[in-house]
């Protein structure tokens, strides 16, 4: 009797990703390029997220686009730039494909935990979901061995938290930038973050 076994799938240029830093990439582009090709909308959109309606009210796919979605050309401009500095870091710390999954698990949670809090009339924007990401960088740096810097920055990251939230919630104003800033979605992405982060493990150390 032949023994059974799981196909093996092979896809092409699939082995790419498994580099260091080439899956946490591949996530970075994949909030990027949309919303640059996207470009500014309303908060009426239907590309936003509207806490109040909750979990029923919401489609399933306002989990994912409102990463995609900016209030304006300068939100747009300076959450490209926080996604490109995720990717140099990224690619930087050589993070593994765990880590990508993290961040990619962490997206749609940030914006889940934002409809449990009716306070935030609508939400667009990446910020939640790049909190994520630097809370990913910093547990796998710590969790890699290189925990001096991952302390610091994931201090540096609790600081700015802590800071955003005490200018107002769920929404602060903010000098030089013409749309009001979404502290909780900070609060619910660094969170999100941690949480896949701790799920998804690493070892100790990694070779790098």
């Amino acid at each position: 009797m032949l023994p059974l076994t799981a196909p093996r799938l092979h896809v092409k240029g699939a082995w790419l990703l498994q580099r260091p830093g080439a899956a946490w990439l591949a996530v970075a582009l994949l909030i990027a390029l949309p919303a640059w090709w996207l470009g500014p909308v309303t908060f009426s959109s239907s590309w936003a997220l509207h806490p109040p309606a909750g979990l029923s009210g919401n489609p399933v796919s306002a989990w994912w686009t409102p990463a995609w979605a900016h209030a304006t050309a300068q939100h747009l401009s300076a959450n490209l730039w926080a996604c490109g500095l995720m990717a140099v870091l990224g690619l930087a710390a050589r993070l593994p494909p765990r880590a990508a999954l993290a961040w990619l698990m962490a997206w749609p949670a940030t914006h889940v935990l934002l409809m449990l809090d009716p306070r935030l009339a609508a939400y667009l924007g990446a910020s939640g979901v790049l909190h994520a990401g630097a809370a990913i960088v910093g547990v796998w740096l710590w969790r890699s061995g290189r925990r001096g810097l991952a302390g610091i920055w994931l201090l540096a990251l609790c600081v700015k938290v802590l800071y955003d939230l005490s200018l107002g919630m769920p929404t602060a104003i903010r000098p030089g930038l013409d749309t009001p800033v979404s502290t909780l979605s900070h609060l619910a992405g660094t969170l999100s973050g941690l949480f896949f982060a701790g799920f998804l493990g690493a070892p100790r150390r990694e070779k790098t």
